[in-house]
């Protein structure tokens, strides 16, 4: 047996050798070859040789030796033990001889590839370094350039040349130089002379010419690297400058910004970021058509940039090849003939070609050093292996010895550590056969079970079960063995020895052991029975709790502070109207529900929760339930905290308490009202014995409270009722429930008062009568003044007098009576004469008191039966109820005329004079009627007034034709002024002195579609009446003003334009205003508009006339006064007021010269207006004697028929043409005949 083993381990040694040395040759040849050239290649093959000798030498004596203590084939089980690590050495060796060849090769591509990226990563890096440096100093060239204040500087030092200007600019470029790192600076003109500025920066040089003319050409000029006749180097950049202003566009110079490459660019260039000896970057540009020079200095030779020179078709040299055909990357040649690795990139703005590089030795001379150390390396791994390989097949044999050694102690203690752990498991631990007999179980399962272990072991499964489980667990086991489920867990029921039940929780599973091939269950047992009743104590203890929320109808939340989730209660939730659905379980539904007024509060209380102030807390707060309303909420909580202290849930319940407040506050407010109700208020029991008052019951009737309550009701009666009063009433209420009524009661002191009582009853829920409500409220005063507004709807408030209303009811009567017996009776209507001035001049409480005088004086004349009544302002009306003839009622007419026209005098002792106009309409014979007798009694007082007033007149049907005329006439008048019918006529204003025409004065006229022209004496009486004076007024003014701006503007001689205000237009607040817009719609000079006021207005305006003249006159107006002579103007008033002329009233110039006293008057007339320094014109001169007359009193202006009647707008040119010129003889001694020639061409 030890032969044939002896036999097979030299077998395998041979195969192995031979393996190993073919695979050694081959490999380490092949790998030689590929890492050193052939001259290097026999010396370390000699080398090879004898270390292959020498470790397979040691190898074959450890195989030798290996072999002596073979032990026999019988001790060692064959195939334990073999030759598996030697062949695994082989294998490894071949390995990694052939992993270093494709490893060095690998690497040396990726040593290649690194050092090319390295070199294309550096010069891109300085491409973007240099191209970035050339772009900042083009940036400050546009900065020059485009400087405003700068071009306006040199713009004006070019055109004024002063030396403030040339110096500022000298300073502005010294700044440029030494901000922007520019060697020198220099401003030039277009032919290159230098203007100002340093003269280094400007040369003779080619290039320096040519970019100078592309400068001026127009834009920022790059200036490239060139070499001046003193041997420096220079580049920079050339800014054309442009004028502004008036010279915007034009070139006034051209700065050199000049460059030094040995300031920044060699210097940075020079520099090669990484460890290197043979790495440079170099600049190049072409240089002609087929070559290319070197801008920059070579390693150690200096004063050649710009003399190396190198074909641009070198077909190695880096910097042609990137020229030629964009590469930027490559191996090539460079300049000395030396294989570099190389990158090369084109530089923005200057065109540069810049290339950095390294030799192609150093970038990858260490891959050599490399190989030689990596197979030496592989060669000492070798050796080792094979040592290492020796040793671990001596240990094989030990291992395996120990390893089944420790394989049987392993069983042994696993077997020991499932006995232990089975015993001593905290839960129950049994293995049931398929017959539900036990095979064996722990301690724990018998504790469990309830049973001494030897009288369980001799028990079934089934006995110890509850019987209603055991057919569920037969299922069970049934289901485990047919391979249905994997395992089943459930809660099952045993029997213990005591009678008792356990409740156990079963894990059973299918176990088939691998040693006997037997199968059984395994059942995991756990005694829950203290959880069990635990959680039915829970269980029991939360239906108590949920029944006691629900009949608390409160809503519980419970809130994790930690998660933020939030338990809402289903009624919590239906409390607010929302659906379990509807609210999420988290706080921020919560919070989103809060009144805004409330947030802050509930925010300052979790705060409080937080931080731990507070571990509960009980309030109020509002939230928005699901359609919209607040709902008022109560909130009691309470806070669990951790063993730490922090908080860890809140648990509370909200109650509604909406309702509640609403009915406190209803209570509140019904107590308020109670108390504070203006409201008499009593409560009585049901046969109406006090129980309680308000305080106002006690304001009433004088009853206090505490003498009141348990008074009977009837402690209040007046007497007044009698018993069947209050027997209906009382029958009222037991039958309808409530009483409502007046009724007079007496107060604690006896005083009887009416009230306005209201009962009703109150009701059980069985309907008895449990109380009375009573409120009343003293009426006394509302009587009081229901007396007095009677009062007052029937009489005048100021003088006591019936008004219309009881007038027309006392009329009607009065006319039925007397058409009862036949009688007659009248109605006197009273207006006062000039009443209206006394409310001006004196003011209306004068005025009122006035009416009062007079209401009394004719009370105390007033027949017996008669009635006496105000309709309103200064009129009254006189019922005279039984009359015996019209002469008793003219007797009473003309009594109360002069009863009036006596002397009132006011209480400050101002005397008052007056008149009344009385009209009188007889019943029935004028009119059945109280409204048609009063307007014919309207119409009869008309007619008196029509009279001078201070009279009386009566009734006849001649009055309601005049009165009917006068309605036809207003309406037709309003139509007018709607149709156009109004036109003006204009009547000169004659010079007396010369004859000429200085003015005109408008007068208007109507012209009626069907009754033709109406003269102003018909229609403007009316028009004053009923206030259509004012639309005519403003109508003639603008008429009148544009008539006479198109007369001047054609060039008429005319210089007045007259027209009239009357006295309703003059009372105007606003008549100036107006007249201030007509003269400027009009655009008439306001000197040309003569306003004429009647001496009538202006004795009605009172005090308002000196204000309303000067704001006239202010406007430049001229004002006369018209119709002068007629009223009662005092010499004081004429001389203050702003007046130009008086116009004298044709009454009295139609009496002159035969009237003495007209005459005289006249004459007075115009020496007042000499004095007053007035014009002076008579109106209405007729006749040439009045003209004598009036000229001779020296009158100057005149006006009349004997000159012209009013004529047509088309007519006054005409006549202006023909009496422009004087007439000859026209003097003041003129004799008759030259007056009537006048008076002839005038008419």
């Amino acid at each position: 047996m030890k032969s044939d083993t002896g036999h097979s381990f030299i077998l395998r040694a041979v195969s192995g050798y031979a393996i190993l040395s073919a695979a050694w040759i081959y490999f380490s040849d092949r790998m030689l070859a590929a890492i050193v050239d052939a001259s290097t290649l026999v010396a370390l093959a000699t080398y090879k040789g004898l270390f292959f000798v020498g470790a397979t030498s040691i190898l074959l004596a450890l195989v030798l030796r290996h072999a002596q203590r073979l032990p026999d084939e019988s001790v060692v089980p064959r195939g334990r033990i073999g030759w598996m690590p030697f062949v695994a050495l082989a294998v490894a060796m071949l390995t990694l001889t052939v992993i270093g060849g494709v490893a060095f090769r690998a690497e040396s591509t990726a040593l290649r590839h690194t050092a090319l990226h390295q070199v294309e990563a550096l010069a891109e890096l300085e491409v973007e370094s240099v191209a970035r440096w050339l772009e900042e100093r083009r940036s400050n060239a546009e900065v020059v350039a485009a400087d405003p204040a700068r071009r306006e500087v040199l713009t004006r030092w070019i055109r004024t040349g002063a030396p403030d200007d040339r110096q500022h600019l000298v300073d502005a470029f010294t700044v440029i130089r030494a901000s922007y790192g520019f060697a020198a600076t220099a401003l030039v003109e277009r032919g290159g002379h230098l203007m100002l500025g340093d003269p280094a920066a400007i040369s003779e040089h080619p290039d320096y010419v040519a970019a100078l003319q592309r400068a001026a050409d127009g834009g920022i000029t790059f200036l490239d690297l060139h070499r001046r006749a003193d041997g420096s180097l220079h580049l920079g950049f050339l800014v054309p400058m442009y004028g502004t202003g008036a010279d915007a566009g034009r070139l006034l110079a051209i700065a050199v910004l000049d460059l030094r490459p040995e300031d920044d660019l060699y210097p940075y260039l020079a520099k090669w970021p990484l460890p290197s000896s043979t790495g440079e970057t170099l600049l190049a540009r072409v240089d002609g058509r087929d070559h290319l020079v070197y801008l920059t200095e070579a390693p150690g030779r200096t004063g050649h940039a710009l003399e190396l020179r190198r074909p641009l078709d070198d077909p190695d040299l880096p910097a042609a090849r990137h020229i030629r055909s964009g590469e930027r990357s490559m191996s090539g040649v460079d300049y000395r003939g030396v294989p570099v690795l190389a990158a090369a990139f084109t530089v923005p703005i200057s065109g540069w070609t810049l290339v950095a590089k390294i030799d192609e030795d150093e970038a990858l001379g260490d891959l050599h050093r490399l190989a030689v150390a990596t197979a030496a390396s592989i060669a000492v791994a070798g050796l080792a292996c094979l040592g290492l390989a020796f040793f671990v097949w001596q240990r094989q044999r030990l291992r395996i010895a120990l390893g089944e050694l420790a394989q049987r102690r392993r069983v042994e203690a696993a077997e020991d550590r499932y006995r232990a752990t089975f015993e001593e498991a905290p839960i129950g631990i049994a293995h049931v056969g398929l017959d539900g007999r036990w095979l064996r179980f722990n301690r724990t399962f018998a504790a469990i079970a309830g049973f001494p272990e030897d009288r369980l072991a001799g028990m079934t499964l089934a006995e110890v079960l509850h019987p209603d489980d055991r057919a569920e667990v037969a299922a069970s086991m049934g289901r485990l063995v047919r391979g249905e489920v994997d395992s089943v867990t459930s809660e099952r029921r045993i029997f213990r020895i005591t009678g008792s039940i356990a409740h156990v929780a079963i894990t059973a599973s299918l176990v088939h052991d691998a040693v006997d091939g037997s199968t059984y269950v395994l059942a995991m047992v756990e005694d829950v029975s203290a959880r069990r009743a635990a959680e039915e104590r829970l269980r029991a203890s939360e239906e108590r709790f949920d029944l006691a929320m629900r009949g608390a109808n409160d809503g519980l939340w419970d809130w994790n502070l930690e998660t933020g989730a939030v338990y809402f209660s289903p009624r919590w939730k239906s409390m607010l109207g929302y659906q379990p659905h509807e609210i999420a379980n988290h706080i921020d539904s919560l919070q989103g529900l809060f009144h805004p007024a409330d947030a802050a509060a509930d925010a300052a209380r979790n705060r409080d929760i937080f931080e731990g102030t507070r571990d509960s807390y009980a309030c109020e707060f509002r939230l928005r339930a699901k359609n919209g309303e607040w709902r008022d909420i109560l909130s009691r909580a309470f806070v669990v905290r951790g063993p730490d202290g922090r908080p860890k849930r809140m648990v509370g319940t909200h109650v509604d308490i909406t309702d509640r407040k609403r009915a406190d506050a209803e209570m509140r407010q019904a107590a308020a009202v109670f108390t504070n109700t203006q409201e008499g208020v009593v409560i009585t029991d049901p046969n109406g014995k006090v129980l309680a008052v308000n305080p106002a019951f006690t304001t009433i009737t004088g009853w206090p409270a505490d003498e009141i309550v348990g008074q009977p009701m009837s402690r209040l009666r007046s007497g007044r009722q009698d018993a069947a009063f209050y027997r209906q009433l009382w029958a009222t209420l037991a039958t309808v429930g409530h009483w409502q009524g007046e009724i007079w009661n007496s107060r604690r002191n006896g005083e009887i008062y009416p009230e306005w009582l209201t009962i009703s009853s109150v009701y059980d829920d069985l309907g008895e009568v449990t109380h009375r409500l009573g409120t009343f409220t003293d009426i006394g005063r509302l009587k009081q003044s229901e007396a007095r507004l009677e009062h007052l709807a029937h009489h005048d408030p100021l003088t006591g007098l019936p008004n219309r209303i009881l007038l027309a009811d006392r009329l009607r009567e009065a006319i039925a009576a007397a058409a009862a017996v036949d009688g007659r009776g009248a109605v006197l209507f009273l207006d006062l004469d000039r009443f209206k001035n006394v409310n001006d001049s004196l003011g209306h409480a004068a005025g009122d008191e006035l009416l009062r005088m007079i209401a009394a004086r004719l009370a105390e004349d007033l027949p017996e039966g008669a009635m006496l009544s105000r309709s309103g302002g200064d009129e009254f009306v006189a019922l005279i109820p039984d009359v015996e003839d019209a002469a008793a009622v003219a007797d009473l007419a003309r009594r109360w005329v002069v009863l009036l026209d006596q002397a009132f005098v006011l209480p400050g002792g101002q005397e008052i004079y007056i008149s009344t106009s009385i009209g009188i309409g007889v019943f029935p014979d004028d009119a059945r009627e109280p409204a048609e007798l009063l307007q014919h009694a309207d119409a009869a007082l008309y007619e008196a007034k029509g009279a001078g007033g201070a009279t009386h007149r009566f009734y006849t049907h001649v009055l309601t034709a005049a009165a009917a005329d006068r309605l036809e006439l207003e309406a037709g008048l309003r139509r007018a002024l709607e149709r156009g019918e109004l036109e003006l006529h204009y009547q000169p204003l004659i010079d007396a002195v010369d004859g000429r025409i200085h003015g005109v004065e408008a007068l208007v006229r109507w012209r009626d579609p069907v009754r033709g022209l109406i003269p102003p004496d018909r229609f403007i009486p009316t028009a004053e009446e009923t206030g259509l004076i004012i639309p005519i007024g403003e109508w003639v003014r603008h008429a009148a003003c544009r008539q006479m701006r198109q007369w001047r503007d054609a060039g008429l001689d005319l210089t007045t334009m007259a027209v009239n205000l009357s006295p309703r237009e003059f009372q105007r607040s606003d008549i100036v205003r107006r007249i201030a817009e007509v003269l400027e719609e009009s655009g008439l000079p306001p000197h040309c508009l003569e306003i004429e006021i009647t001496e009538t207005a202006l004795l009605e305006q009172g005090s308002e006339l000196d204000r309303r003249l000067a704001a006239l006159k202010a406007l430049g107006v001229r004002l006369a006064i018209d119709d002068f002579g007629t009223g009662w103007s005092s010499l004081a008033s004429l001389r203050r007021l702003p007046l130009d002329k008086l116009k004298i009233d044709r009454s009295f110039v139609q009496d002159v010269p035969a009237d003495p006293v007209s005459t005289e008057i006249v004459a007075t007339i115009v020496s007042l207006g000499r004095t007053l320094d007035l014009e002076v014109l008579a109106e209405g001169v007729e006749t040439v004697e009045q003209f004598e007359a009036l000229r001779a009193q020296g009158c100057s202006q005149m006006q009349g028929f004997l000159f012209a009647r009013p004529l047509p707008a088309v007519e006054i040119p005409i006549l202006c043409g023909r009496g422009l010129e004087p007439l000859p003889g026209f003097t003041p001694g003129a004799p008759r005949a030259i007056v009537a020639r006048v008076a002839a061409r005038l008419s």
